[in-house]
């Protein structure tokens, strides 16, 4: 069966997965190609490589509106910082980077109680509730700052949350330039940056899950030999353009 040269959807990764792997029995049939488990191995392939790797087409700008008051934004996706900007028909402002806790004891009362202003700061916040309280509103505790508490769990793990202040008095464009991950494979249309420029490696990262999820060390430490040149490639790109970020911490 012949190979696709230059797979760049999700199905055509898909078709040239089971194809070079043998193993058929995760699409539905040879004629169609239709996924039966295929999927689950790319993607998580495709998570791997972005857990491993940095990307030079990785760094991307988030641009929302906020409203006066309005302190704390979250960004789904978003791994590192590395500038942010408030923006309105007259100026650009870039923030200085701070941390939460420098935030809460340069401001001791909370966020929402600061008075407006022209926002100075941001810091990267967590969001996150302890297992034990895990189910928490803001209407089970007194005080705090409410806003930061997500009401959706899937928010909780999927988004950063960053506080600005002061809060702003007027409305602005806030700029995030950052990393993000590589877009998630979901439709059969589906590209990124992986199935575009480097589609052997994504098919041998699904070949890795495949292998960790058979307990096969030896397989996997073939499919990441395979992978180590195009990563090491990549980080020679990455030096070359001297980028650098403020990571995130989980």
């Amino acid at each position: 069966m012949a190979i696709l040269a230059q797979p760049q959807s999700l199905k055509e990764i898909r078709e040239s997965f089971v194809t070079l792997s043998g193993r058929y029995n995760l699409v539905t049939d040879t004629e169609t190609f239709d996924d039966n488990g295929a999927n689950f191995f790319i993607e998580e392939g495709r998570k791997f490589l972005d857990a491993i790797q940095d990307q030079p087409r990785t760094e991307k700008w988030y641009k929302a509106d906020i409203t006066a008051g309005q302190f704390f934004i979250k960004i789904e996706s978003l791994r590192a910082i590395r500038e942010v900007y408030i923006v309105d028909s007259d100026e650009r402002i870039r923030l200085d980077e701070r941390t939460s806790g420098w935030l809460r004891t340069y401001y001791r009362e909370p966020f929402s109680q600061i008075d407006q202003g022209t926002p100075e700061f941001y810091a990267i916040v967590s969001t996150d509730l302890s297992p034990e309280k895990k189910g928490l509103t803001a209407a089970d505790f007194s005080f705090g700052d409410e806003a930061l508490i997500y009401s959706s769990e899937t928010d909780r793990y999927k988004k950063t949350g960053i506080v600005i202040t002061p809060p702003p008095d007027q409305t602005w464009t806030i700029e995030v330039l950052g990393i993000f991950g590589s877009m998630p494979l979901i439709s059969d249309t589906d590209k990124n940056f992986w199935t575009v420029n480097y589609p052997s490696v994504l098919i041998q990262a699904a070949l890795y899950m495949v292998e960790m999820f058979h307990r096969n060390t030896e397989g996997m430490k073939d499919a990441l030999a395979a992978m180590e040149p195009f990563l090491m490639g990549i980080d020679k790109d990455l030096a070359t353009d001297g980028q650098t970020f403020n990571q995130i911490g989980g």
